[in-house]
């Protein structure tokens, strides 16, 4: 009904100031999306408009919890209420300020705020500081953890370090790589004795995962890869030429061709 008869009379201030009169509870949660224009609408009117109005509020606050919440909202979070106005329409909107966390916030930074505050909202306020206080500690512990765990990766032998960097699903290259960033270079670091302990199939492997996931992707360690899988397969040649130099061309590739040699290792001749 407020809606309609607000949009019926536009911004005429003497129909205006009876709609912004006698608006009541039940009507004002629909209306909360609508703060921001209330308090236009208040500032439209003159002075002594808008001590009218605000004086009707404040007198019909006490048994309408409701309208007492939607008076907070309509002026800017009491910032524009006078002391006495806004300790009475404080005490009438307990009840409803005790369920919303969000504007018992908001109302921390109005600087007018009475004080003392109604107790059960000081109260509520005290625990909203408390729980905060909770959660930033448990932040901090779960950095710390968080921070301590990409430590032990760090820490572990590269052949087992990559998979298992690639393998944890919460070390994503884009939703949260600020929280891993700082440690490329702990998990890129690798010994020239770490590269040459690497198998076929483990260098195979550390190079897959490398060149696809964007983490791992170490630009200082791929070419040491390449140069392992290089040496490797240069080995298995000659390890091949050895072990049928005295067959015959046309038997070395029949024994080449029916065995499990890899066709990476036959030797290029």
């Amino acid at each position: 009904m407020f809606i309609r008869d607000i949009e019926s009379v536009g911004l005429r201030s003497d129909d205006l100031v009876q709609c912004l009169t006698q608006i009541t509870g039940p009507e004002i949660e629909p209306l909360e999306k609508k703060a921001m224009s209330f308090i236009a609408t208040l500032k439209v009117l003159s002075q002594s408009e808008r001590v009218l109005v605000i004086a009707e509020w404040t007198q019909r606050v006490s048994s309408d919890p409701a309208l007492a919440q939607g008076v907070l909202l309509w002026t800017n979070y009491g910032r524009d209420l006078p002391a006495q106005e806004l300790s009475i329409v404080l005490e009438a909107a307990v009840p409803k300020l005790l369920l919303r966390r969000d504007i018992r916030e908001q109302l921390l930074s109005t600087p007018n705020l009475p004080d003392p505050l109604p107790n059960r909202l000081a109260a509520a306020i005290k625990s909203d500081e408390d729980e905060t206080r909770r959660q930033r500690d448990e932040e901090v512990r779960s950095r710390q953890a968080r921070q301590q765990y990409f430590r032990s990766l760090a820490e572990m032998p590269f052949e087992q370090r990559v998979p298992a960097i690639v393998g944890d699903k919460s070390i994503d290259p884009y939703r949260n790589w600020r929280e891993w960033q700082g440690w490329g270079s702990e998990w890129g670091r690798c010994s020239d004795k770490e590269i040459e302990k690497l198998s076929a199939e483990s260098t195979q492997l550390l190079i897959d995962l490398c060149e696809t996931n964007l983490v791992v992707r170490f630009s200082e360690v791929l070419p040491r890869l390449y140069d392992r899988r290089h040496s490797l397969r240069q080995s298995a040649m000659d390890e091949i030429r050895r072990k049928y130099s005295s067959m015959g061309p046309r038997d070395q590739l029949t024994e080449l061709v029916s065995g499990s040699v890899q066709i990476e290792h036959f030797p290029v001749e």
